[in-house]
């Protein structure tokens, strides 16, 4: 269907498919199936966040990247029924606007917009000049997240987390934040997310997750908080236990607070983090990192109705002990930069 409604991109379906399904292609957060009694794909709406849209208001707009029904099943609600749906992920999203686009002569789509509810805000053309510069180097092509990378050595091993789960990668963040001038152009996008909700406090935890609280706090001019690891023995998993300084804790009392960390895979400190809070009466509005490995830590801020911000995504896995195949293997735990 894809091929269907962008036939001159095939070549790029089946990558950008697998980049979806990876968690990092950043211009599609969901697609949206709609399927026949025999569970036979129909149709489908493919959705992202903007932070721009032409003829809106806000900085954080639905948008309806891809729209199809299959012929045979057109004039039947599926395309209302899809829309609906995403107009429902759209609010969840905290998002107020829902953007889309036609193009100037698909007179079809318009009608079929303006049934739903669409108002037709600007027309528009586009051109293009090639410019015979020097090519962009693999930093400055690739996505807003993508360049992070660049800025972190991951190895391979057997490594014990701080949640206490353990994992077969261990990334090494601290240059992140040792050169300023390439870690700011994502701190910048990454506040650029966080600002529709009005905050008063940006909070994270020592060391990495402080970092950046500091740095967001400054770009958007809010209050700096930090807490602290209490139990850095324990032994558990998923119990390690944060602090907040009475200072701040005295003062929590009805501020919008958004918790953040480097990054983001169980979440243990963005939950210790979020447990300190709340054992004051303040349930942080939103929780952030530059990237989120992994869906644990998602998980658990999606049960209690906090939302996650963040420039991408990335597959990771975890284990608990019991579970994990290298201690399956004997394979022995490897040291880390924080043992």
């Amino acid at each position: 269907m894809r091929r269907d409604l962008w036939p001159d991109e095939s070549d790029a379906h089946a990558r950008e498919i697998a980049s979806f399904l990876a968690g990092s292609l950043t211009n599609a957060r969901a697609v949206l199936m709609a399927v026949d009694d025999r569970g036979a794909p129909v149709g489908f709406a493919e959705l992202s966040i903007r932070a721009y849209v032409d003829g809106c208001d806000t900085d954080h707009v639905a948008y309806l990247e891809g729209w199809y029904v299959d012929p045979d099943h057109r004039r039947r609600g599926v395309g209302r029924a899809l829309v609906d749906a995403a107009e429902g992920w759209a609010r969840a999203q905290g998002s107020s606007e829902f953007g889309s686009d036609a193009l100037l002569d698909n007179d079809l789509s318009a009608a079929a917009h303006r049934a739903l509810g669409f108002q037709e805000t600007e027309r528009i053309r586009y051109f293009r000049k090639v410019l015979e510069n020097e090519p962009l180097s693999a930093h400055q092509s690739r996505g807003r997240a993508d360049g992070l990378d660049d800025l972190m050595s991951a190895r391979g091993g057997h490594f014990v987390m701080e949640s206490g789960l353990h994992a077969g990668t261990w990334l090494d963040l601290e240059p992140w934040f040792a050169d300023s001038q390439r870690i700011d152009p994502y701190v910048a996008s990454l506040a650029g997310l966080l600002r529709r909700y009005d905050l008063d406090v940006v909070c994270g935890a020592l060391v990495g997750g402080a970092f950046l609280a500091q740095l967001l706090a400054r770009t958007l001019g809010t209050d700096f908080w930090f807490t602290e690891l209490l139990s850095a023995h324990d032994d558990g998993v998923l119990t390690r236990r944060y602090r907040l300084p009475h200072s701040f804790a005295s003062r929590a009392a009805g501020k919008r607070v958004a918790i953040v960390d480097d990054v983001m895979s169980a979440g243990s400190a963005l939950r210790g983090t979020y447990a300190a809070l709340a054992t004051g009466g303040t349930v942080p509005v939103v929780a952030a990192a530059l990237l989120v490995l992994g869906t644990m830590g998602t998980s658990f801020f999606s049960e209690r109705g906090v939302p996650v911000e963040t420039l991408g995504r990335r597959d990771f896995e975890l284990w608990t002990p019991s579970e994990c195949p290298l201690c399956a293997r004997s394979e022995p735990i490897d040291r880390t930069s924080e043992d």
